[in-house]
């Protein structure tokens, strides 16, 4: 069974993502099999430089990410294009992943998960809500951005609210760790109990 584990900027994906890794959950993230697909696939490749130029290459000849994450965050056109490359691919790596490992569910991180319409690669949702407050504070020490730039990221992906309306399970993350591992515990024994009736 495959877990989508997704919600805004500075929620805590990564901090859930790792606890349940604690657990002995197979984990991944959306992010490092993109990063995988633009450093290994030929093709992919050479669409990208084909599109946008020399220029989106690092010294050592390979896409500057960095780069092209700024091009298509100030370019919808631009990003739409990347996706319909991008994203097909995604799905077949998360598919091959979940297939070949050996316990009853894995979670994989995917912060556009609802964006991008991700829903169909995944089994179950689990969306991390936190308050706007505290989305910005993370982000902000985290990636030492300003918050007029995590706004604008935000402003980008869909509100608390948008995220609220899905069909998924929900996790908050507005206190401490204590609480957080309390609930990625509780959760991880709904999902061995889900996945074990899913493969009855």
């Amino acid at each position: 069974m495959i877990v989508g584990l997704t919600g805004g900027i500075g929620s805590g994906k990564s901090t859930i993502c790792a606890m349940f890794a604690d657990l002995g959950v197979p984990t991944t993230k959306a992010d490092e099999i993109s990063r995988q697909i633009l450093e290994t696939d030929a093709s992919v490749f050479k669409q990208i430089i084909d599109k946008f130029g020399p220029e989106y290459l690092t010294a050592t000849q390979k896409i500057d990410r960095a780069k092209l994450r700024n091009r298509i965050f100030n370019n919808p056109q631009d990003r739409i294009w990347l996706e319909q490359i991008l994203h097909p691919l995604i799905m077949q790596q998360i598919a091959s992943y979940a297939a070949n490992i050996h316990y009853p569910y894995c979670v994989i991180e995917i912060p556009l998960l609802l964006e991008s319409k991700f829903e169909c690669a995944v089994d179950q949702i689990l969306v991390v809500d936190s308050s706007t407050q505290l989305q910005v504070e993370r982000a902000a020490s985290r990636d030492n951005t300003t918050p007029e730039e995590i706004h604008k990221i935000m402003h980008t992906q869909l509100t608390r609210e948008e995220r609220m309306q899905s069909k998924a399970m929900f996790l908050e993350n507005n206190t401490d760790l204590a609480s957080l591992k309390k609930q990625v515990s509780d959760l991880h024994h709904q999902y061995l109990a889900l996945a074990s009736a899913k493969n009855i």
